[in-house]
């Protein structure tokens, strides 16, 4: 590469700065195309695994733990893969409900809380060698 002027030389960075510019635009825009085509496609399949009912209680949900309703949602696409689902019996409301207690219960008895008791600035001890 034979480059005389040293104006032409930072011309050609910025030509590729620009290239790699629209090469990440590209690429973000086809990764958020992605993300919502497979967004589009999670929802459907809930729609036809729950009721009304059900997807309305899990939109509640979502407002004030939404990632909790990515937990319950994965669950529930595993299970009807896993199981099979009948496309004429959904699921309702009460069982949506059930089945949020029953993962309640399970993250609970797995979470355990761990209690630490710490000493107070100044022991017995302390006090009675300050003195």
């Amino acid at each position: 590469m034979n480059i005389k002027d040293p104006n032409e030389f930072n011309f050609r960075q910025k030509g590729n700065n620009n290239a790699n510019e629209m090469d990440s635009k590209e690429l973000n825009q086809k990764v958020e195309s992605q993300k919502r085509i497979v967004e589009e496609q999670r929802r459907g399949a809930l729609r036809a695994i729950l009721e009304n009912n059900a997807i309305e209680r899990l939109n509640r949900i979502a407002l004030v733990k939404p990632e909790k309703v990515v937990q319950i949602e994965d669950y529930i696409l595993r299970t009807a893969r896993n199981q099979g689902f009948s496309p004429y019996r959904k699921m309702q409301e009460k069982e949506l409900v059930d089945m949020i207690s029953i993962m309640n219960e399970i993250t609970e008895k797995n979470n355990s809380k761990i209690k630490i008791y710490r000493k107070g600035v100044f022991d017995d001890e302390d006090e009675e060698f300050y003195s």
